[in-house]
């Protein structure tokens, strides 16, 4: 049966290869015949200047090109044309933003070489709202970032460098915005899908519509957005002799609702509902071949998440009083591969550690322990979770006509989470979890994060050309994490613990200073020191001594000097960034001796000293040609060490799975073909280089993650006034096995474990609009 799915495979990608091949050699001769055929009217203006984008990222709205910080907008259109509706697929536009994705619900995002383990380091909102990642049995919040879909949104706003002042704890590597189209009034939508095949794997799927509705004339419109997305699977699992074991489906939808009962007045209410459901995780083994697993168990994820939202925005002239309330829950079941870790308990010296006594191999004793580990495997971590987030912010922001502008406000967070850390029996035979569920041990954690803060900016118009503003914040924050052990497992030393919890506070202040200067209406220089931090926590782990259960916050100060550029009539535009970053009392991750459970404490330093690249050029009418590059050497500078725990890292180590290159460049080419036709194309390629799964170089678990380049092409047609578009396309053109995260420890197989782009994908795309 297998080879006969392969080998039906096979001729659909060769299907999809001939369509692919025929549609750009219809293009090519289209474009050909445009030369003769297009009426130049209808071509872009040789010296029309690339658009420039609104930005609300100083929660004003201004002008990309005049806001004086390190900010990266990708518009709704562009997201569209290569049809990217993942972080995995837009990163690739923004310089220093780096995504380690294990699958669906595993992402740990990270800005300027900010990377590791803990609350996360770079926040992720829907509009006002914060997308929250679950913080597990371990605390590590920023390892599971909830999977964000870019279906019909406005644009994604990327701020780079800490914005704690504005934004909060847990934005020290920056922010990333995800902001929605808004109800208008008019009748409009569109019906979207595409189809794709990936070589070794199963096909995909991506469907996708919009429907905009004005409901009272002038006062109240509708906009409902669904989405399907379905990834058929392309490793094998060699062990279960199982193939494309990694298929997962997402499902989701949005509705809007924009009711303006003043012409000053306009309140937006959002509620937003995705599913995920995943066979198993994206990882697999070098050492058995690409996109080959070796893992005993088939690891399932499925994750339901809500995020309801209500804003207003209330304009009386010389104030603007915004206010912002959101509700998000989250619910999720992940599981691990804990074969190897309970295997090897099977050695004479865990038996002796085990009973007290010496332990020979081949006596009765030792065999009868064997048996009793054996009676735990396969066995399984398995992690049911609910995290439950309220957030609420009142900012006012005034529109003075004079020098002096500011903006002021308050914000409240409340967020719980119920946590089942367990381990499971699994069937050997098949490597899927026994139903009912039975418990090898049972683990329940609750952990309570309320946040308080008050904020503001002043920005001092000096003169014409000189600005000056000045930011705080001043914030408070009290967690606490209760939990129990009720079904104890003696092998790995867990036993029984009734409910107990444990607390810890903390108080304290963020600055920013930004000066920027206009030599020209053209050309903007600035200077920004700015603060970041995220909530500390603690520790619900078996035998930690009393001073490692709590653990502080950590933070960073930014020091940066940028520059914005517009040339040729601003057909080209020219951005970059200089600086350094110093991180202190960093959260850093231990473990157990035994190293059945991890924990969280202070240790140490780093230091990131970084270059940012971008620019947009339309150097033809209907040619537009990209690129970014970042380069980020992340570093400690200090051991980390404390009084209680001695980490891995030590001074002069590279921070893990942060590249020092990064870089993408890309081209958009269109125009008339006909009368009432016009054609596009569109390719792109990204690069990213070396970084390492640890800190120290004598680890025998480093792994280096190769450097790679990605190419992408795409092209196809649609009429002049745009209202339905058809486009083929190759992602992962020359079909490189791309790693993007290499780990590895006691318990993984030989040669580590891999996360991978896809394999090259191609596929075709279809769009209607109404």
């Amino acid at each position: 049966m297998a080879t006969n799915t392969k080998a039906f495979h096979g001729m659909r990608v060769q299907s999809l290869r001939l369509a692919l091949l025929t549609t750009s050699m219809m293009a090519a001769a289209s474009f050909a015949y445009a030369n003769d055929a297009a009426d130049p009217a209808d071509a872009v203006a040789a010296d029309e200047p690339v658009a420039e984008v609104v930005v609300t990222a100083t929660k004003r709205n201004t002008k990309l090109q005049k806001t004086p910080m390190a900010i990266s907008a990708v518009t709704g259109d562009t997201l569209a044309k290569v049809g990217a509706m993942t972080m995995d697929e837009y990163v690739k536009f923004v310089p220093s933003l780096k995504v380690s994705d294990d699958g669906p619900g595993r992402g740990r995002i990270s800005l300027r070489g900010i990377q590791g383990t803990g609350e996360a380091l770079v926040g992720v909102f829907y509009d006002e709202a914060p997308i929250t990642g679950s913080v597990g049995v371990s605390s590590d919040a920023g390892g599971r970032n909830p999977d964000t879909t870019a279906t019909d949104v406005e644009r994604i706003e990327v701020l780079r460098g800490p914005q704690g002042t504005m934004y909060g704890g847990s934005t020290m590597g920056g922010a990333v915005r995800i902001i929605m189209k808004k109800p208008r009034q008019v009748y409009e939508g569109f019906v979207s899908g595409n189809y794709s095949s990936v070589d070794g794997g199963k096909a995909n799927h991506q469907l996708s519509a919009m429907a905009n509705v004005p409901l009272i004339e002038d006062k109240l419109a509708a906009r409902v957005v669904m989405y399907e997305r379905e990834q058929g699977g392309w490793i094998d699992n060699r062990y279960l002799d199982r193939e494309d074991i990694n298929k997962s489906t997402t499902k989701g939808g949005r509705l809007l609702l924009r009711y303006t009962p003043l012409d000053n007045l306009t309140i937006d209410a959002a509620a937003f509902v995705q599913s995920t459901d995943a066979v198993s995780n994206n990882n697999w083994n070098p050492a058995y071949g690409d996109y080959v697993q070796e893992s005993k168990l088939l690891l399932p994820y499925e994750e339901d998440t809500k995020v309801y939202s209500l804003s207003a925005n209330w304009d009386i002239g010389d104030y603007t009083i915004t206010g912002s309330s959101s509700y998000f829950v989250a619910k999720s079941i992940y599981a691990a591969d804990d074969t190897s870790y309970v295997a090897s308990y099977r050695t004479p010296a865990r038996c002796s550690a085990y009973l007290g006594v010496t332990c020979v191999a081949g006596t009765q004793q030792y065999t009868d322990y064997l048996a009793y580990v054996n009676s735990y495997y396969p066995a399984a971590i398995y992690y049911p979770d609910e995290v439950r987030n309220w957030t609420n912010e009142i900012r006012v922001s005034s529109n003075y006509s004079g020098p002096i502008n500011f903006t002021a406000g308050v914000y409240y967070e409340n967020r719980d989470q119920d946590t089942v850390g367990s381990d499971v029996l699994a069937d050997e035979a098949t490597g899927e979890l026994i139903k009912p569920i039975k418990f090898i041990y049972h683990r329940y954690v609750d952990d309570h994060l309320e946040q308080k803060a008050i904020f503001g900016e002043v920005n001092y118009d000096v003169t014409d050309k000189l600005k000056v503003t000045l930011g705080g914040r001043y914030f408070e924050y009290e967690k606490s994490v209760g939990g129990e052990t009720d079904v104890p497992w003696d092998l790995i030393g867990a036993t029984y613990r009734p409910y107990y919890v444990r607390r810890t506070k903390e108080d304290g202040t963020l600055l920013k200073v930004n000066a920027s200067y206009e030599f020209n209406d053209d050309i903007m220089a600035y200077v920004n020191v700015a603060e970041g931090y995220r909530p500390g926590g603690v520790n619900q782990t078996f035998g930690l001594p009393d001073a490692l259960i709590p653990y502080e916050s950590d933070s960073l100060t930014n020091y940066e000097a940028g520059i914005k550029t517009g040339w040729f009539d601003r057909a080209l535009y020219v951005n970059a960034a200089l600086y350094m970053v110093k991180w202190e009392n960093m959260q850093v991750s231990g473990r157990t001796p035994n190293g059945a459970f991890s924990f969280i404490s202070n240790a140490g330093a780093a230091e990131v000293k970084g270059f940012e690249l971008e620019s947009t050029w339309t150097p033809l009418p209907g040619l537009t040609i990209s690129g970014n590059y970042s380069y980020n050497d992340a570093q400690l500078t200090e051991d980390q060490i404390n009084s209680y725990v001695t980490a891995a890292g030590r001074k002069g180590d590279r921070i893990t799975f942060i590249p020092k290159n990064k870089g993408a460049i890309s081209a958009d080419y269109s125009r008339p073909i006909t009368a009432s036709l016009k054609g596009f194309v569109r390719g792109d390629v990204n690069y990213v280089g070396i970084s390492y799964s640890e800190l120290s170089v004598a680890n025998v678990y480093r792994m280096k993650n190769p450097a790679y380049t990605l190419a992408n092409l795409r092209a196809g047609f649609s009429p002049l006034d745009g209202n339905w578009e058809a486009s083929v396309f190759v992602h992962n053109l020359f079909d490189h096995v791309a790693i993007t995260r290499l780990t590895n420890s006691s318990t993984t197989p030989i040669g580590g474990s891999a996360v991978s782009a896809l394999p090259r994908t191609v596929g075709v795309s279809l769009t209607k609009k109404f």
